[in-house]
């Protein structure tokens, strides 16, 4: 693949200028051979300082962070829409959430989580600006996944392209895992990586990278319920997303 660096200020480069900044600043030191699956706090600083960017100062008039696009690929969460679902958390909701646009399922508590999440408050679009979704009160947790503590685990977990952004991802699932209930459902979306590739390639904005059997082994604890799978197009280091809905 052609060397990609894509740096604080979400600007890429490649080729030449790609080589050179990889020689000194990449994720190769947190690489193992399930992917990079944990970095130190400064980086995943890096990271977050990355997302107020893009969503605070580059995009302040976006209304979607490709969730339309989510629910698409996810078939509009038909196989959902009979369950009866009061208790429900988004894990790495963003500014605009991907809750919003799932059907009510019986929503009673409706929780969201993101460590940005009070400064997403203050986007000009953001859908939980007035603390409430479906026209009923959310409590947000402004904090990173693998911080949360599940005080009572919920009917349904939604973590949608969430794991690139974390610190931890091993901390980040075992947090997802314990916040479903018995027999409740998770719906979890991410992409795996090319582990050899993952040298020629660094992205401040998304500093865990996974390999396909690292994600099949997560979503392997669940009942599978709905799963598509689909190449990333134009980024190679990328190899397969998944989507998933399983049942505990």
């Amino acid at each position: 693949m052609d060397k990609t660096y894509i740096d604080n200020d979400c600007k890429i480069f490649t080729g030449k200028e790609a080589e050179s900044r990889l020689s000194f600043d990449n994720d190769t030191p947190y690489l193992s051979y399930k992917g990079v699956t944990a970095v130190p706090e400064k980086r995943w600083n890096r990271a977050q300082n990355f997302e107020f960017k893009t969503w605070m100062i580059l995009n302040p008039n976006s209304k979607d962070d490709r969730n339309m696009a989510h629910k698409r690929a996810f078939n509009d969460y038909e196989c959902l829409k009979n369950e009866n679902l009061p208790r429900v958390i988004e894990l790495g909701c963003g500014p605009f959430t991907n809750l919003r646009v799932f059907p009510d399922l019986g929503f009673t508590k409706i929780d969201l989580l993101d460590p940005l999440i009070n400064t997403y408050l203050s986007h000009r679009n953001c859908t939980y600006a007035n603390k409430a979704l479906f026209n009923k009160p959310v409590t947000l947790h402004e904090m990173p996944v693998e911080s949360f503590r599940v005080e009572e685990p919920y009917d349904l977990v939604i973590i949608i392209n969430v794991l690139s952004h974390c610190m931890d991802a091993n901390k980040a699932l075992e947090v997802t895992y314990n916040a479903v209930r018995k027999g409740g459902y998770i719906v979890f979306h991410e992409c795996s990586s090319r582990i050899e590739n993952i040298p020629n390639f660094y992205d401040a904005g998304h500093p865990i990278r996974l390999s396909e059997s690292y994600l099949r082994e997560f979503m392997s604890q669940f009942r599978t319920v709905y799963i598509t799978e689909t190449p990333m197009i134009g980024d190679d280091i990328n190899k397969t997303c998944f989507y998933f809905i399983g049942q505990k």
